[in-house]
């Protein structure tokens, strides 16, 4: 229940989000949804509750109200997944499913947090490479990333473990909670039939990963020459060497630049994965995906960056012209990026 949707170019091996105008209103019926395969159900609900743990995993650290709801959501999809499990014709179970697939991504959860999709963006390339199903490919994605992410959130972690998969606290610290989260969500994939490895996927071409893994240029270092001009986190990966700097940024959670002048230069913009934006000054924001490419021209005023919500990647190269500088003006104001969503 959002104004979003996901497309693949099969030949480019692009699989993006894109975004249309919200619809006036949507029936929820459970009814017709009893037709629909049990392991696609299974595979729907398991989005959901991945929808929910991204969103609850951004910023602010420290649980807010949204995060509370959120839980709830959890727990839910949770308890009522396993009863569709053992039936898939129970519609109480089934309706509480629907009920909470909206609230997921109707926007309410993630009213005051930044989110993070790294699971999403991940399987979104794989899915463009092998065709896996959505749900699937986020099974085994999320226990293999959240084991390296469990460190750097430990408080967050370590709650959603106690709150939402019932991991006893006694004896244990939060470094070993939090590190105890991934382990609980893969044994709640195993117990409702889901895969936790690529190879339970049946992905096991190792030619089809490597382009998948190399599908995006290097991430780079973190943005801290610009931090103070950049919203979110942005990191900076140099390209090439040569006598035109190319550089590869990459904006994380909506992140995206104040507005800006280039003197003496221009500036091209060249879409690498994501979905970004960029705006010149009193035009209207334009979508930037993948393949697509902007060129700014000098002493224009503009920013650019990751759409709201989204992570996004661009090369940007601009003449090394003598005196060229930049001039960094206000940040984009939130009516900017709300415009952007309300399409």
């Amino acid at each position: 229940m959002n104004n979003g949707a996901v497309i693949t170019n099969e030949e480019k091996g692009q699989k993006s989000p894109l975004w249309g105008s919200f619809a006036d209103f949507a029936i929820l019926d459970v009814e017709t949804m009893l037709t629909l395969p049990k392991k696609q159900v299974i595979s729907g609900a398991f989005d959901t509750l991945s929808h929910a743990m991204e969103t609850y995993l951004g910023s602010p650290r420290t649980p807010n109200l949204s995060d509370e709801m959120g839980e709830a959501v959890m727990k839910s999809v949770i308890r009522n997944l396993r009863r569709v499990v053992k039936d898939e014709k129970d519609v109480e179970a089934r309706s509480e499913l629907v009920w909470a697939s909206s609230m997921a991504e109707n926007g309410i959860l993630k009213l005051g947090k930044v989110t993070d999709f790294q699971a999403h963006m991940i399987e979104h390339q794989l899915g463009a490479f092998t065709n896996c199903n959505h749900g699937a490919g986020l099974a085994v994605i999320h226990p293999a990333l959240y084991r390296h992410l469990a460190k750097a959130a430990p408080q967050q972690f370590a709650r959603l473990a106690t709150e939402v998969f019932g991991v006893e606290a006694a004896g244990r610290s939060e470094e070993e909670l939090a590190l105890a989260m991934p382990e609980a969500l893969a044994a709640f994939i195993q117990a409702i039939g889901m895969p936790t490895t690529l190879t339970e996927l049946g992905i096991t071409d190792d030619a089809i990963l490597r382009k998948t893994a190399g599908a995006h240029f290097p991430v780079g270092n973190p943005n801290t020459r610009n931090r103070a001009v950049f919203t979110g986190d942005s990191f900076v990966a140099k390209v090439t060497d040569g006598s035109v700097p190319v550089y590869n940024v990459t904006f994380y959670n909506g992140a995206h630049t104040f507005w800006h002048i280039h003197h003496g230069t221009t500036q091209t913009l060249l879409a690498v994965s994501g979905v970004g934006c960029y705006q010149i000054w009193e035009q209207p924001m334009k979508l930037l995906l993948p393949g697509q490419s902007v060129t700014i021209p000098a002493e224009v005023k503009h920013w650019h960056g990751a759409a709201p919500g989204q992570t996004f990647q661009h090369i940007s190269i601009s003449e090394p012209n003598e005196g060229a500088s930049n001039e960094w003006l206000e940040e984009v104001s939130q009516d900017d990026d709300q415009a952007l969503l309300d399409g």
